[in-house]
């Protein structure tokens, strides 16, 4: 069970990707998740909690009295189809580690820098700047075909086109694309201080990091990717 969702008086929902703990509400220093999530109020509210109460009426719940997880970090073999993806006119990006691409708090220190671990959390999926799918769903074959998922489907050309702005604004300095070269050759492309940089090698890696993710990828079926 993967849906994440938190209804108030059957009046008002918000759905989206974040869980319930310090590292998703930026309590903390040890760990930042960034997330996204949309506050929904009107007739998706009582088919939202519906969905709720299946799963929290169903005879396979039982009461907890701990509750113990860990982060999961999806395998890296989508390296493998960066050119197939970049060839076929997909426009891929790769998030930066945050200590690298932090942003100032108001007193001038750096929000994230120094964090253990940091992940990009948010879920959305945008339709040719009108519409907008905000949910649990992760893109790949767990979501799929284990997990169950809640998301809402948005028609609002305004609210996805601005989304959508905003997301190519940041990509390019929060992340790095990926293209090819004249030559077919991957390269990884992003700005630093508005200036264009061009990488031939995955950035921020050294050898025995690819080295090491090549060869952990082979134990990593394909179906969870």
């Amino acid at each position: 069970m993967h849906n994440k969702s938190l209804t108030a008086d059957n009046q008002a929902s918000i759905l989206g990707g974040r869980n319930i703990g310090d590292e998703y509400f930026d309590a903390t220093l040890e760990v930042g998740f960034t997330d996204m999530d949309t506050l929904c109020i009107g007739p998706v509210v009582p088919e939202v909690s519906a969905a709720f109460d299946l799963y929290w009426n169903s005879r396979w719940v039982y009461p907890l009295r701990a509750l113990v997880g860990e982060s999961y970090a999806d395998a890296k073999q989508v390296a493998a189809y960066r050119k197939a993806l970049v060839r076929g006119g997909v426009e891929l990006y790769e998030f930066k580690p945050l200590a690298s691409s932090a942003t100032a708090t108001d007193d001038g220190r750096s929000r994230w820098r120094g964090l253990s671990r940091a992940s990009l959390h948010g879920k959305f999926i945008g339709f040719d700047r009108r519409y907008l799918f905000v949910g649990s769903f992760n893109v790949d074959g767990r979501s799929v075909a284990l997990n169950t998922e809640l998301g809402v489907f948005l028609e609002s050309p305004e609210y996805a086109s601005n989304l959508s702005s905003d997301f190519d604004q940041r990509a390019m300095v929060l992340g790095y694309r990926v293209v090819l070269t004249e030559q077919g050759e991957l390269q990884w492309v992003t700005l630093e201080d508005g200036e264009e940089m061009r990488f031939d090698v995955e950035p921020e890696t050294g050898y025995w990091t690819r080295f090491s993710t090549r060869v952990m990828s082979v134990f990593v079926p394909e179906s969870q990717l």
